[in-house]
């Protein structure tokens, strides 16, 4: 399953040349940063993070992943994703046992 961890539905206007940026800061404090070029010109109105989870809500490894799109436009996979505040109360307390990250909120 997908379980959303965060999740910004304002709307941005992106145009070719704007730019992803995912950024990761490791323990020597040195940023690593993923960026990706914009070709095109639209709406974005839905950004996620989430993690890929068994049904039971243990994550397996450090999968934390990121979505920019418009929510007329979501990936099946991402349209029956679940939110953390809809796990059952052991699924969550495994979610957070395995997760790899302390989280600092979650979707609602």
């Amino acid at each position: 399953m997908i379980i959303i961890t965060s999740l910004i539905e304002r709307e941005y206007h992106v145009c070719d040349g704007d730019e992803f940026h995912l950024s990761i800061r490791g323990v020597d404090k040195e940023n690593i940063v993923i960026s990706e070029e914009i070709n095109i010109t639209g709406i974005i109105n839905y950004i996620a993070s989430f993690r890929f989870a068994q049904d039971n809500g243990k994550c397996i490894g450090f999968n934390l992943c990121g979505f920019f799109g418009n929510k007329d436009y979501l990936p099946k996979e991402i349209k029956e994703a679940v939110m953390v505040k809809d796990l059952t109360g052991e699924q969550k307390a495994n979610f957070i046992e395995t997760c790899g990250t302390i989280m600092k909120g979650e979707a609602t």
